[in-house]
């Protein structure tokens, strides 16, 4: 009688398998642990990794060494389907308050978490077609893929939040042109614009997929435009 060794084969989880919410939790990180297609990254004012786990729809806030997760977000706190993340896309960080903003590219909008050491709490959305503060502008019109997000210092001491919604087009538009908007730190809308004139050479710069888009201490604005392969 032979005795043939079987191979043990452990099942980990499909490619593209949108992880159980509830299945991880505050501690060390586990063996088996994996992330599915993250994309924004962000460090915070403690030096806590905020990473977009996108494809598990979730937000992972590791400790500065990287050995412990401290905190998992699967939305803004409530158990509501349209209050869960839907494909979370890029991070930034407010440069004086410590707040968070994430572009949730699924759900049309952006979402800020208050944070300090140990706590995450959620404190508005805006952008979406629920933000009825902005909807309430005729010249707002809600987001439809945010990608992109970055936060301004203005030269007067105010703090502004450029978002890139890179598919949204207007009908009217002939070129189909995509767009960037501006918006206080708070979440109100201020303008949008689908292009940039350059004043010396009078060469219009049409955006087309803008995608990501950075910024620094001078108030200057870097923003990837993809479909044209320029930033």
């Amino acid at each position: 009688m032979s005795h043939t060794k079987r191979a043990v084969v452990e099942h980990i989880g499909y490619f593209g398998q949108v992880v159980t919410e509830g299945s991880l939790r505050a501690g060390p990180i586990p063996y088996h642990f994996t992330l599915n297609s993250p994309v924004g990254i962000q460090m915070d004012a403690y030096s806590n990794l905020w990473v977009c786990d996108t494809g598990n729809n979730r937000i992972i806030v590791f400790d500065a060494e990287l050995n412990t997760i401290v905190h998992v977000l699967s939305g803004i706190g409530t158990k509501a389907d349209s209050d869960r993340f839907l494909l979370p896309f890029h991070l930034c960080r407010h440069p004086i308050r410590n707040w968070m903003y994430c572009t949730d590219l699924g759900n049309g909008r952006v979402v800020v978490f208050e944070y300090d050491r140990t706590r995450v709490q959620y404190v508005m959305s805006f952008g979406g077609n629920t933000d009825s503060r902005n909807l309430k502008n005729e010249d707002f019109t809600p987001l439809s893929d945010p990608n992109g997000i970055t936060v301004v210092k203005e030269s007067d001491g105010s703090v502004s939040v450029f978002v890139c919604d890179e598919f949204n087009y207007c009908k009217t538009d002939f070129v189909q042109r995509n767009r960037c908007l501006k918006f206080t730190e708070d979440g109100r809308y201020l303008y949008d614009f689908r292009g940039i004139r350059d004043q010396q050479s009078r060469t219009q710069h049409d955006l087309i997929w803008p995608q990501g888009i950075g910024s620094d201490s001078k108030g200057n604005i870097y923003l990837a435009n993809t479909g044209v392969m320029r930033f």
